[in-house]
């Protein structure tokens, strides 16, 4: 339903429709002789879409992505310098093994288009504390933020990610907000 799909390539739009069953619908799938092919029709949709308004791709823990689409993003991010997207692959710092296919794409990433590698290392407490103080305006006094933040700090294990995205959703969730900051309870 992006805006911009109707420029994108029938011939790529029938690509893609041979693996996404809701393109299938409106499209006639067309199966891909091999990934490259799927790669282009992914840059060719990206590009299309993202002429029309800017987009974000995420990728979260990439290192359990399959080899075929790792390498169908490979070749569609090769093909999209000067395309106003931004590429988001998240990868585990506890993962055993970087799949050969992911080195590559982040290599390519890396190497074609603007940007930057940036690894996030685990929040101190501190560091939730201030982002607490920041996002939890809601907290009633002191304590309900230092358990708060204790309590953040427990179930996300520092990771930068799930506290801001935790912190933002709790802002927009009243019913939570009376367990989490009264748990854990004081002395405890």
């Amino acid at each position: 339903d992006a805006s911009g799909l109707t420029a994108t390539d029938p011939d790529a739009l029938s690509h893609l429709a041979a693996i996404v069953p809701d393109l299938a619908k409106r499209f006639t799938p067309t199966i891909p002789t091999d990934r490259a092919q799927v790669g282009t029709a992914l840059s060719q949709y990206l590009r299309a879409v993202a002429t029309e308004r800017p987009m974000a791709l995420v990728i979260d823990d990439a290192e359990y992505a399959d080899e075929p689409t790792i390498e169908a993003l490979r070749v569609a991010t090769a093909q999209l310098q000067q395309t106003p997207l931004l590429f988001i692959v998240t990868l585990s710092p506890t993962a055993a093994d970087t799949p050969p296919e992911l080195a590559r794409l982040c290599a390519d990433i890396r190497r074609t288009l603007d940007g930057a590698s940036v690894r996030l290392k685990a929040l101190a407490h501190e560091e939730i504390e201030v982002l607490v103080k920041s996002f939890a305006t809601w907290c009633e006094d002191d304590d309900q933020q230092r358990r708060l933040t204790k309590r953040l700090a427990t179930d996300v294990g520092g990771n930068p990610f799930f506290a801001v995205t935790f912190l933002r959703g709790l802002a927009e969730t009243p019913t939570l907000k009376p367990d989490l900051a009264t748990s854990p309870r004081p002395n405890v």
